[in-house]
């Protein structure tokens, strides 16, 4: 792209931010919305997590239009925080908080805005990482914090056990082979069990989720990521689900307990069928 066509760009995308930034404050202003003027970090934050969730879901399906719209919600509530945030702390503003992020971007890309050009993506993850080092530094704080400082803070927790893992691997502490893994996955099971019969509550979650620890790392060895797995086999009991409904419907019967046999066959009739 034209370093002309990126400027006007930039200026389009500039007014329209200023334009979803003037409409927040008109919202939460004395002759606002009603709703929007009650919002605060905490009654925010699950839309947040709503909306990123739906715009990994149009990812995932790659519908760009769906993308397009998911990723408007989510910079309407990131704008929102920003706002709650420049109200509430006279020395933050959005535009500092941009420009912050723009300097930041520039500092650490030595390798696009300074002389030495990276040739890989290994090069300029290298710089990026010496970069903030460098900032680290310059600031005063510790650079050398340990392995997992802060390792995957705020992910969901089947993403942090894999971030955690990926560290540990690159450290070198990581199991040999998929079948160590699967002995790994087999003792926590085992220990898993022992608890279940003790009805130590604590416990109990303590080992299911070493269980769950481990099976990620049975994903990573197998080159399979467990959130995704976890997905599609959410989404394969959704279809099925459907499916059962369906059948059940056309005999005049519903999802309930007392159907519990007929379910279970259909269920399984349709398993079968996918097989």
């Amino acid at each position: 792209m034209k370093e002309k066509e990126i400027s006007i760009q930039g200026k389009q995308a500039g007014e329209a931010f200023a334009r979803l930034y003037d409409i927040i404050v008109q919202l939460r202003g004395p002759e606002g919305c009603p709703w929007d003027k009650e919002q605060t970090f905490e009654t925010l934050h699950p839309h947040l997590v709503e909306e990123s969730y739906e715009l990994l879901e149009g990812i995932r399906q790659n519908d760009q239009s769906n993308m397009a719209e998911e990723l408007g919600d989510v910079y309407l509530v990131n704008t929102m925080i920003a706002h709650v945030l420049e109200e509430q702390n006279s020395d933050i503003h959005v535009h500092e908080i941009l420009n912050a992020l723009c300097e930041k971007l520039i500092r650490r890309h030595p390798h696009v805005f300074g002389e030495n050009k990276a040739a890989t993506a290994e090069e300029g993850h290298a710089s990026w990482m010496k970069a903030k080092a460098e900032e680290k530094k310059n600031k005063g704080e510790a650079v050398l914090e340990g392995l997992l400082h802060r390792c995957g803070r705020g992910l969901p927790p089947l993403e942090q056990a894999k971030k955690i893992q990926q560290k540990m691997a690159k450290a070198g502490f990581e199991w040999p082979n998929v079948q160590s893994v699967l002995n790994k996955v087999e003792e926590e099971i085992k220990e898993l069990k022992t608890e279940i019969t003790t009805n130590n509550l604590p416990k109990i979650r303590e080992e299911l989720g070493d269980v769950l620890f481990s099976l990620v790392g049975l994903s990573r060895q197998l080159g399979i990521d467990a959130s995704e797995a976890v997905y599609h086999s959410s989404h394969k009991v959704i279809d099925r689900v459907h499916k059962v409904e369906a059948e059940l419907k056309k005999k005049g019967l519903a999802l309930a307990k007392e159907n519990r046999t007929k379910m279970e066959e259909l269920w399984q009739k349709i398993k079968n069928q996918n097989k």
